[in-house]
């Protein structure tokens, strides 16, 4: 028993990722000999060894990866945990993964590959975040809040020096889960609010993000938005930071009374014309929507 077990679990060492897959595939499949002693001597070692091998693929290996094949071995390898662990031990194991999965993915130097791992870890945020408002929530949301909880390079990988648009404008959700579950502090926040320094596009891509996030934003970071802008003291802002600075004052966070002041007397600012760069539409808008 012991040596078909370090078998299945050597035979992984040097294998592809396609070949990985292809063994999930079969293994998964529908089959009458799922007998225990079956389900004890092999598919056991043979799920651990997966779990290993996927927690941290081999980078020479990451090249192979495609969106629809590990979506598929995704599938296939939760039926197959199904079927030999209870609800919450398969929870654990299968966040576990999937966490090692997102790190391995966003650490390549190929884009295709890092946002695979945007995807993936969306879709898990969004998972998280609807058990999260859930009286019933699973134990696998609990889990997915835990396990992202140990992974704050999350940030930096996705807004830092390597960030890239097609990153940022997909990562709505996860900012979503961040502010949700209150595990995003003043300096990763700050690392998210610099990537507007790097470009345009990114600026307006991460304004729209913070926007969407608004109403889940606490009254630190509404401050230290305010501070941003205040500090920075333009003669010159775009539709975009107008627009996020009026979704911020209409939406109802304990915001400090003087964070609010700043943001109230900038948006006034534009009003007056003591603030250029606001297009005509959105100075409208604030004029007949301001309460």
């Amino acid at each position: 028993r012991r040596q078909r077990q370090m078998c299945i679990r050597d035979s992984l060492r040097n294998v592809s990722v396609e070949e990985v897959f292809d063994y999930l595939n079969f293994m998964a499949a529908p089959g009458d000999l799922y007998h225990k002693k079956y389900v004890n001597h092999s598919i056991v070692p043979f799920i651990n060894s997966v779990l290993k091998y996927l927690s941290d693929i081999p980078e020479k290996y990451l090249g192979s990866i495609r969106r629809e094949n590990l979506e598929n071995a995704l599938v296939q390898l939760d039926l197959l945990m199904r079927r030999v662990y209870t609800v919450k031990t398969k929870g654990e194991k299968f966040i576990t993964v999937k966490v090692g999965i997102i790190i391995s993915l966003l650490k390549s130097e190929l884009l295709e590959h890092r946002i695979q791992a945007i995807r993936l870890l969306a879709s898990t945020c969004r998972t998280a975040k609807q058990g999260y408002y859930s009286s019933t929530s699973t134990a696998n949301d609990k889990t997915v809040l835990k396990s992202l909880l140990k992974v704050p390079m999350l940030i930096e990988e996705i807004f830092g020096k390597r960030s890239h648009i097609e990153l940022i404008h997909r990562s709505t959700e996860i900012l979503n889960f961040f502010l949700l579950s209150e595990t995003i502090d003043k300096e990763q926040f700050n690392t998210i609010w610099e990537c507007c320094e790097h470009d345009e596009q990114s600026k307006i891509e991460i304004l729209k993000v913070i926007s969407d996030a608004s109403r889940l934003l606490h009254s630190e970071l509404v401050g230290f938005i305010a501070e941003k802008y205040a500090a920075k003291a333009k003669k010159t802002l775009k539709d975009q930071d107008i627009e996020l600075l009026y979704k911020l004052s209409n939406e109802e966070v304990s915001t400090k009374k003087e964070s609010m002041d700043k943001i109230v007397d900038i948006i006034w600012k534009v009003l007056i014309g003591e603030i250029h760069g606001v297009s005509a539409h959105v100075k409208n808008c604030l004029l007949y929507t301001s309460p």
